[in-house]
């Protein structure tokens, strides 16, 4: 599920409609197992992902440089969390990590801690 809010359209010189994305928020269902690598790199606008509970692992730069993403709760079901998955999301202030099991969290280095 997409849902999409804050759609707005703006008129181009040619006279056509724009659509323009403002804001998105989306939802990772349940049975999804993983969160590719770089799955969400540079989505600018997504603002709030909502992880589903079959998560396992979330990929190297899954949601590097999505700038506007305020908060996301990663479930107890996640095990493993790639290098640099939240690089450069400079707008993440709330993240809900509830006790885990995991049994890889990369730190930036060479090495999984």
């Amino acid at each position: 599920m997409l849902e999409l809010k804050n759609i707005s359209f703006e008129v181009s010189q040619e006279g056509k409609e724009k659509e323009i994305i403002k804001d998105i928020s989306f939802v990772i269902p349940d049975g999804v197992i993983s969160i590719s690598g770089r799955a969400f790199n540079d989505c600018k606008n997504l603002t709030s992902v909502k992880i589903g509970c079959s998560v396992k692992s979330i990929g190297n730069n899954a949601f590097s440089g999505c700038e506007k993403l305020k908060g996301i709760t990663i479930p107890y079901s996640v095990t493993t969390i790639g290098s640099s998955a939240f690089e450069d999301c400079y707008s993440l202030t709330n993240i809900v990590i509830p006790d885990s099991n995991w049994t890889t969290l990369y730190d930036g280095s060479s090495t999984a801690t």
